[in-house]
């Protein structure tokens, strides 16, 4: 066990997350992200694996803010299964796996930027919600590059559908920069 001696005695109760873990989801629309680290573990009935990833959105003015997504992609439901493996490969082709068909290792999708849309809606159980009882869902990936030119041929979006830039110009993605991915 990891010993970590943290003296918690000046942490008053105003200091602790309450509400909701006192966050907040984001305004729908599409980030600049990518996933860090990643875990295959069995699911809580015990009857298949997930594969879960944590990460971070990389823009402000939500930049480090955590990202998650867990894909049950061996379950005894045959359509679990199904939107797991597909939004797997949709998440490969976004960070630029060179096989997206074929993933051995989640490592190989880490700390490789990509665009996700967010949404949210109301949280199925309160302890995953914010203050207002909402939850941040994932509606899709996909890669900086073909996100630029989807938005270039759609045209002029509005600033909630458009991802924050770290230059503070709305909508702009910054080129993507190695020193920008926490290591």
């Amino acid at each position: 066990m990891p010993r970590i001696n943290q003296d918690l005695s000046g942490v008053n109760e105003d200091d602790m997350n309450r509400d909701g873990g006192g966050w907040k989801v984001k305004p729908d629309g599409w980030y600049r992200a990518c996933f860090m680290t990643s875990t295959y573990k069995q699911n809580s009935k015990g009857t298949g694996m997930n594969l879960g990833f944590e990460g971070q959105f990389l823009d402000t003015p939500h930049r480090g803010d955590k990202l998650f997504e867990n894909l049950a992609v061996d379950n005894p439901s045959a359509k679990a299964e199904e939107i797991s493996r597909a939004r797997l490969k949709e998440l490969a082709i976004a960070a630029g796996h060179p096989t997206p068909d074929y993933v051995e290792d989640s490592d190989d999708l880490h700390a490789k930027p990509f665009m996700v849309r967010v949404y949210s809606e109301e949280a199925y159980d309160e302890k995953y919600g914010d203050a207002d009882g909402l939850q941040q869902r994932i509606g899709e990936y996909l890669s900086v590059s073909a996100w630029q030119a989807k938005e270039g041929a759609q045209g002029a979006t509005s600033a909630s559908q458009q991802a924050p830039a770290s230059t503070g110009s709305p909508g702009a993605v910054p080129p993507v920069n190695d020193e920008e991915i926490p290591f």
